[in-house]
């Protein structure tokens, strides 16, 4: 009886233990509210408005939240807040799930703290959500749901998925708390992506789409649902270029408005479209920039719809890095825009929130404008009335590797706005409400439509190709290391092919999210992953432009100590293939370290370089070269060639982490520059130059033409060379041997090199990490010797590179060649 008794209360201990964890784990999302404000961030004016402690999702574990994505909300007349989402499983497996509450239930208390006191509402009852129901019928690739409720409370979810081969869009109801079948409402041989879905008054359902064609344009597409059919598709846009991001909006006179933008060369602008009795109106063009202007938003208020997005424009015919919103009105003859200009906004901002986009935009009954944002890694939002903005005020906390894009709104009642949004860690919901609102004008001025320019005044540098004096080699270039806001970046995807192809004017580029970070909140999901590659076959052109399959393996975020030798770092990995090309998360089950991971990638045609290791280590102990061909010698966070290299400093001093600390353990390894931008003018403060997208380059030597293949093989092989960002011709060999080689010679070997730029001022020939010879411009804009032998170097291994010295202070590094020097041995 006593060994029960011991028994049982041995168990209850650890039933309270288990208990005691979860109450914890909840405990860790569980944040107060609001935020600490900087005061430049906090409006002092806004005394009627209020916000609610946020919440999250329930019945997930701690694990689970960081899978938990893209939120979508929508409310029914009865007040009932249903929330639609994506969640990725253990097994890496993602499927769409619904979930909802009574928002009659919850019970709030205003509090208030600080001087001047600021006011929030403290959840008294928690909301008693439905459950979990899961609305896609299959798991797998299930990607970016979004929800509409109808006028007598039909719930619609609309996503994409890719089954069998294909990217279709589906659709589903619940109805009375019961769902009904899964539609897929396309079936065509094109991409449809992240549908967007819009319930009339009248009870009819649209749905609109990106659809990526078989010539590789993106269009929008849009079909509606009634009387229990689906209408045929209805083209919104087919231009030739790349559409993305349609919204839908229907005014008080049942017209349908759809918005978009649309890129056309380097120019992307804001379009608008209505459909009226029947009939698709003639499209409007909204802006007329050639800078970017993306993302729309829109809205109906005082008989005008109101349009806002995202630009980085800078005068009439300029553009910058940081992005900031606009906003215009429009009554049907003339745009009108606020006589205010937005606050905040500092264009020469180094902070780690410089860029304001992915706008939501509505109006509460009384005249008052809301603007939300994405401020890179916080959410804002502002407001603006009687002629005046408040002041942008965080919905968070600042810190690095927000999430989500989007701010998701919903009314509940004149005065109570329901938001959810991705944030850090987790899909977070929000109540904001407006007490004693008195009804306001928002002063608009006319706008005065203006002539700009067709293209931006901004000219590419162009380089000398080749062909090479040995091999007859031509050289690409391109960037093999970005970010979006897919990760922890700034921009969409479609940006940074604009960006790269048609401003920079380089050959190909990889984009390469972040698998997971922040302990696995910011993970890369399988639809985006999906979402990626099928862009980069709608965007690689061979012969013009090459889009590469790739990601960053994180395996750890933070640098931590400066002293570790035994930190592995971040790795980029590179896919040979297209749309079959895996992932291999550094948290799954496979590829857990640097050591799994070269296993890993033997396997499927991969390679892997580490990038900025004297910041987040490389353990070179693990150093496979058939896999980790490469090493990343400049981004933005500097260049790593040797500790203390000047005149581009490093970031982080990791001693046994440079490049020379890797020859002189015999590695063998060629060198790559890449941008490794994030978006941030600067790089916030870390960064070396003020253009991110510049902080590095590669180029390739290809004997072929140029496409995917020959510029991964030659990457394997290692024929490439860095650049600090400009596309400088270089090239080095030795005995007719590019770089990159591993030869043996039996008598002294012959160096060939050839570095041209007006710009260049030394040229360093570099043996086992010492200056064997340096050349100034020898033959007017370039620096070359043909036949230069080396009679000095020792029997066995050596090891050459060059390193090019420019006016500007830029800097050029081709890869290594290995000299194994064997006198009277046969060689090569």
């Amino acid at each position: 009886m006593k060994r029960i008794h011991l028994e049982l209360s041995l168990l209850f201990a650890v039933i309270l233990l288990i208990l005691s964890a979860r109450q914890n784990q909840t405990q860790k999302v569980q944040k107060i509210y609001p935020p600490s404000q900087d005061k430049k961030y906090w409006f002092e004016t806004a005394t009627d408005l209020v916000f609610s402690e946020e919440f999250h999702l329930p019945d997930y574990d701690l694990t689970d939240y960081g899978k938990i994505e893209y939120p979508s909300l929508a409310i029914d007349n009865k007040r009932t807040v249903y929330v639609a989402y994506d969640v990725t499983s253990d097994n890496d497996e993602e499927a769409i799930y619904l979930n909802w509450f009574d928002a009659n239930d919850i019970r709030t208390e205003e509090l208030s703290e600080g001087q001047p006191p600021r006011h929030f509402l403290k959840l008294i009852d928690r909301p008693q959500w439905h459950g979990a129901v899961q609305v896609s019928t299959q798991a797998g690739t299930e990607y970016r749901p979004r929800v509409a409720v109808t006028s007598n409370d039909d719930v619609w979810v609309v996503w994409s998925a890719r089954r069998d081969g294909k990217w279709e869009i589906f659709a589903r109801m619940l109805a009375n708390g019961k769902l009904g079948d899964e539609q897929q409402i396309t079936s065509n041989e094109g991409y449809d992506f992240r549908p967007v879905v819009l319930a009339e008054r009248s009870g009819r359902v649209w749905v609109a789409w990106e659809r990526g064609t078989a010539d590789k344009h993106m269009h929008i597409v849009a079909k509606y649902f009634q009387a229990g059919a689906w209408s045929d598709e209805i083209v919104v846009e087919d231009r030739a270029g790349y559409a993305y991001r349609p919204v839908i909006l229907e005014t008080p006179d049942g017209t349908v408005w759809f918005g978009w933008d649309h890129t056309a060369g380097a120019n992307t602008d804001i379009h608008i479209r209505s459909f009226k009795n029947g009939q698709l109106q003639p499209a409007i063009r909204v802006s007329a920039h050639p800078a970017i202007d993306n993302k729309p938003a829109l809205a109906w208020h005082d008989g005008k719809l109101w349009v806002a997005w995202t630009t980085n424009r800078r005068g009439e015919d300029g553009w910058g890095i940081i992005r900031y919103p606009m906003v215009r009105a429009c009554d049907g003859k003339n745009w009108y825009e606020p006589v205010a200009d937005l606050k905040g906004i500092d264009l020469t901002s180094r902070s780690e929130t410089q860029n304001y986009e992915f706008p939501t935009i509505t109006f509460d009954p009384f005249g008052r404008l809301y603007l939300f944002t994405r401020h890179d890694h916080v959410f804002t939002g502002s407001f603006y009335d009687e002629g005046r903005w408040s002041d942008p005020f965080l919905l968070d906390e600042h810190g690095w590797g927000i999430r989500g894009f989007y701010v998701h709104l919903a009314w509940a009642s004149d005065t109570e706005l329901w938001m959810a949004r991705r944030d850090r860690k987790t899909i977070f919901l929000q109540k904001m409400a407006r007490q004693q609102p008195q009804k306001k004008s928002v002063r608009l001025k006319r706008y005065v439509p203006a002539t700009y320019p067709n293209e931006l005044n901004y000219n590419a540098a162009t380089s000398f190709r080749g062909p090479t004096k040995h091999g007859d080699y031509r050289v690409y270039y391109g960037d093999l290391h970005v970010h979006t806001a897919y990760s922890d970046g700034a921009g969409g995807f479609d940006e940074l092919y604009n960006l790269y192809q048609n401003i920079y004017r380089v050959d190909f580029l990889a984009i390469t999210e972040h698998d997971a970070m922040r302990g696995g909140n910011n993970h890369f999901s399988p639809g985006e992953w999906a979402y990626l590659k099928a862009l980069n076959e709608i965007y690689n052109q061979p012969g013009e432009f090459v889009t590469l399959n790739a990601y960053e393996w994180t395996h750890s975020t933070w640098s931590g100590p400066q002293d570790s030798s035994s930190r592995i770092g971040h790795k980029n990995v590179y896919f040979r293939s297209g749309e079959e090309s895996p992932f291999f998360n550094h948290q799954g089950k496979v590829a857990r370290d640097a050591a799994s991971l070269f296993q890993t990638l033997h396997n499927c045609d991969a390679i892997a370089f580490p990038h900025h290791p004297p910041w987040g280590g490389i353990t070179w102990e693990d150093h496979d070269p058939e896999v980790q061909t490469n090493y990343e010698i400049v981004s933005i966070h500097g260049a790593n060639e040797y500790m203390g290299n000047l005149p581009i400093p490093h970031r982080g001093g990791m001693p046994g982490t440079f490049v020379q600390d890797g020859l002189a353990k015999g590695k063998v390894f060629g060198l790559v520059g890449a941008s490794d931008s994030h978006g941030l003018f600067y790089h916030a403060t870390e960064g070396w130059r003020e253009d991110p997208y510049k902080g590095g380059l590669t180029g390739v030597l290809l004997d072929g033409p140029l496409n995917r293949e020959n510029v991964w093989e030659a990457l394997k092989a290692r024929r490439n060379y860095a650049t600090s960002g400009e596309k400088y011709f270089l090239e080095f060999f030795i005995n007719d041997h590019p770089m990159g080689s591993v030869i043996t010679v039996a008598s002294p070997p012959s160096i060939s090199f050839e570095a041209r730029s007006t710009e260049v001022v030394y040229v360093y020939v570099i043996r086992n990490n010492e200056e064997l010879f340096v050349s100034g411009r020898v033959g007017g804009e370039r620096a070359f010797y043909r036949g230069l032998t080396d009679e000095t170097l020792a029997v066995g291994r050596n090891v050459y590179y060059l390193r090019v010295v420019y006016s500007n202070g830029r800097l050029a590094w081709s890869s290594p060649i290995w000299v194994n020097y064997e006198p009277g041995n046969a060689h090569n």
